[in-house]
């Protein structure tokens, strides 16, 4: 229900001297997103890529950008996927792209993020949105700098896009708020430190009220918004607010009721008066319409003048005053074409260009949507999104691209400048030790393209070799698993069967240890009827051994399934076509590892009893010898748990197999666990090692053997939700006798950013590297990332 919102202001009007003046001066608080410098202590390396990053144009954005102008710099923002969702990029008036990869806006505060709005308060850009949590917002620096994060609201209720407006070191935003059958438009009343003053509603409820956006006049505000109190279908709205928050219009006032409906409005003040704009549908498809309001809500048009009344739609005009005249600009599908058009309005209601004029549009994203405008009090800037020619509109996947439009309409970037820029997202799936090396799998997909999987090759020091190795996977790669027989590495997957449904296969290819590609067309490790998934493989003898999870045998209602597995040699070839079964229970068995533990495979998961009234999980084991013989059925029970829904890691010390896990409650932190199984299945634990406890939240523990300790490292939060906290990367060593030589954990990556999805790799000799995903801010990246560092000692990396 909620419409398209597009505010862009420049900066604030002057106030005019019978207006309090509110003494608010910026706070010093902030926080630094870009820039810092990390410190290491010995012991832990400094990162390293495992490819060399490029920066490319991404589809990351939204629809929807806004623009805002400080006297030397405009900002665009925009809701983009990568991590935090709000990303914003300053560009100078001669064109330059000062933030060529973008600014991350929300990247530390574990909120998610939505459209943002922006505006300038005289001091600093003030930059809005509302997620899901609330309304939220930063302030940002003319040079970048990220100041503060700051909450207006915590409510599931708000929505969006926001409006906002700003005077000296105070803003006015305005939001709707739903309910049960009404929706009602508020607005809150925001300082220069990010201090929510006041909250106001500003429609009455048991209504319809929405698209809400505002602008300033030197005196006070103007809030307009479409508003269904008359009938179905909208009329434009307002009501004024004075900077000490006082509401003028009661309830609010129309300013356009006519028939049909008018939505999606916005507002500039020209100087002497403000021009409304709208989205009309008085004559069918939807027309642009305008109307001049006086400072005391006279309507000087009271049922508007057409801007832009052409075949097809006309949608969503966003405005702004350059000091003469407005610019209006607006979605177009006159000739069939999704496009940006704009025309400019006098000071006495007159419009310039009757046909409107075109801005331009990217090359391999024709399909333009959602415009914002601003004015650096001469000339204007236009942004707005681009879409490839067979995208869904409005939906995800766009380019954010913009251009300069002098006072005469000259255009004077063609084609337009594009913002949403960096290197192609990566995340880590697998890795391995062999011949001198490690193997790095990750997941990537470049712009167009299907997600991928690729390998490549990393000496001890961080020194990558060669080039990557495209893998040659299917659709939708899943879960990754890597292990080196002494002669060839065998990577496994699982993967889509095919776009229409939901069943998966398990698949591989082998990579020699001088990083050749050995399969060209994948192998069909578990290729049958159903699904598998959850794939893990390891060395056994001279070739391997894979496991994954099956639901050839699952239940009435799909909830059970069980473990198999199957040799494949050196060669290649699947020794065991179909797989043999290593657990099957009327339980669930999920999530299974597996290692060599020499002579034998050693295999863990986790095991769910679904009862009338919970479900209980433990951790399992089997082992299983070179033939494929299973030792032990249905399965040693290592720990009573509960654990968490993740394989666990394991590590080999040349006797005894080490089993770790994570375990709840998890809703009041979660602890690493262990336990070590002997060559002949003993549980050597009976109470299970703590490896690591406390309020924080702990997942995803992955292990290895050095050649004289276990390592174990894992995911862990500042908090105990997990969305609460930037994630990082912390580590353990456990001496084979058990003991904890590490307790409770150290850092390895401890970044402002999130750290995640890490594995622990070894070379058995004192030489361990963990590789982790982390979004890096670098200029020439800004995306996510595999990264890699070296553990050489007992330290840890800290910020």
């Amino acid at each position: 229900m909620l419409g398209t919102l597009a505010l862009a202001c420049g900066p604030a009007p002057e106030d005019e001297p019978d207006v309090e003046h509110l003494s608010l001066e910026a706070g010093t608080d902030g926080v630094r997103l870009l820039g810092s410098e990390a410190r290491f202590s010995s012991g832990v390396s400094s990162p390293f890529d495992v490819s060399r990053p490029v920066l490319e144009a991404q589809r990351t954005g939204s629809p929807g950008p806004s623009v805002a102008f400080d006297g030397k710099v405009y900002l665009v923002v925009w809701r983009d996927e990568r991590t935090g969702g709000v990303f914003g990029s300053r560009v100078k008036p001669n064109g330059h792209i000062l933030d060529p990869a973008g600014i991350p806006l929300n990247l530390t505060t574990g909120i998610s993020g939505g459209r943002p709005r922006v505006a300038y308060d005289g001091t600093q850009f003030v930059v809005v949105w509302v997620s899901s949590d609330g309304i939220f917002g930063a302030h940002v620096e003319g040079d970048g700098d990220v100041r503060r994060h700051f909450t207006l609201s915590f409510s599931d209720e708000v929505g969006g896009p926001p409006g906002i407006a700003c005077t000296k070191k105070l803003c006015l935003v305005v939001f709707t708020v739903s309910g049960d059958d009404e929706n009602v438009v508020a607005a809150a009343r925001l300082d220069s430190r990010g201090t929510v003053l006041d909250r106001r509603s500003l429609s009455p409820g048991f209504n319809n009220a929405f698209d809400p956006a505002v602008a300033w006049d030197g005196r006070q505000f103007l809030v307009v918004w479409s508003d269904e109190r008359g009938g179905d279908e909208g009329d434009i709205y307002g009501s004024r607010v004075r900077k000490d928050g006082t509401v003028l219009d009661g309830r609010g006032v129309p300013l356009i009721e006519v028939p049909a409906g008018q939505v999606s409005p916005d507002v500039t003040w020209t100087g002497e008066r403000f021009l409304v704009v709208w989205e009309d549908g008085r004559d069918g498809e939807p027309d642009i319409y305008g109307a001049r309001v006086q400072g005391d809500l006279r309507v000087v048009e009271p049922t508007g003048f057409p801007i832009a009344t052409h075949p097809g739609a006309q949608s969503a005009p966003r405005l702004a005053h350059d000091g003469r005249e407005s610019l209006v600009a607006w979605g177009d599908t006159r000739d069939e074409d999704f496009l940006i058009r704009g025309a400019r309005v006098s000071d006495d209601g007159e419009v310039l260009e009757p046909a409107g004029f075109s801005l331009p549009s990217s090359g391999d994203s024709p399909k333009v949507s959602a415009p914002a405008v601003a004015s650096n009090g001469r000339d204007y800037f236009v942004t707005f999104s681009a879409q490839a020619e067979d995208a869904e509109p409005f939906g995800a996947g766009s380019h954010i691209l913009g251009t300069r439009v002098k006072h005469d309409t000259t255009i004077q970037d063609s084609p337009p400048l594009l913002f949403t820029r960096s290197a192609t997202a990566q995340e880590l799936a697998a890795s391995a030790y062999g011949d001198g090396q490690y193997l790095a799998v990750w997941r990537e997909a470049r712009a167009g393209e299907e997600e991928r999987l690729l390998a490549t090759r990393v000496r001890t020091d961080g020194r990558r070799l060669g080039s990557p190795v495209t893998l040659p996977t299917g659709l939708n790669p899943g879960t990754i698993s890597v292990a080196f027989n002494g002669a060839t590495f065998l990577v496994v997957w699982d993967e889509d069967v095919s776009p229409d449904t939901f069943e998966r296969d398990v698949r591989g290819a082998r990579v020699s240890s001088a990083g050749v590609l050995l399969d060209a067309t994948s192998l069909p490790i578990a290729a049958l009827e159903d699904t598998q998934t959850h794939p893990s493989v390891a060395s056994s003898g001279d070739g391997f051994l894979v496991v994954w999870e099956d639901g050839r045998t699952s239940g009435e209602f799909g909830n059970v399934t069980d473990l198999f597995g199957t040799r494949v040699s050196s060669a290649g070839a699947v020794l065991d076509p179909g797989g043999f079964l290593i657990a099957g229970t009327l339980a669930t068995e999920e999530t299974p590892s597996v290692i060599d533990a020499g002579g034998h495979s050693f295999i863990s998961w986790v095991h769910f009893d679904f009862t009338k009234f919970d479900t209980e999980t433990s951790i399992r084991g089997a082992r299983v010898t070179e033939s494929g013989t299973v030792l032990d059925s249905p399965g040693l029970l290592i720990a009573p748990g509960p654990a968490s829904f993740a394989p666990p890691a394991l590590s080999f010390d040349g006797t005894n197999v080490l089993v770790a896990w994570a375990e709840g409650p998890f809703s009041a932190g979660s602890m690493i666990s262990a336990a070590r199984v002997s060559g002949s299945g003993a549980v050597l634990d009976a109470v299970p090692i703590t490896v690591a406890m406390g309020e924080t939240s702990r997942t995803r523990p992955t292990a290895t053997f050095d050649g004289s300790n276990h390592w174990l490292v894992w995911e862990e939060n500042g908090q105990s939700i997990p969305e609460n906290e930037p994630v990082d990367v912390h580590g353990a060593r456990i001496r084979p006798d058990g003991s904890v030589r590490d307790p409770g954990g150290r850092p390895i990556a401890r970044h402002d950013e999130p750290e995640y999805n890490p594995l622990v790799v070894s070379d058995r000799a004192g030489r361990t590297a963990v590789f982790y995903t982390e979004f890096v801010t670098e200029e020439d990246v800004m995306n996510t990332r595999v990264q890699g560092r070296r553990l050489t000692g007992s330290g840890s990396s800290v910020r």
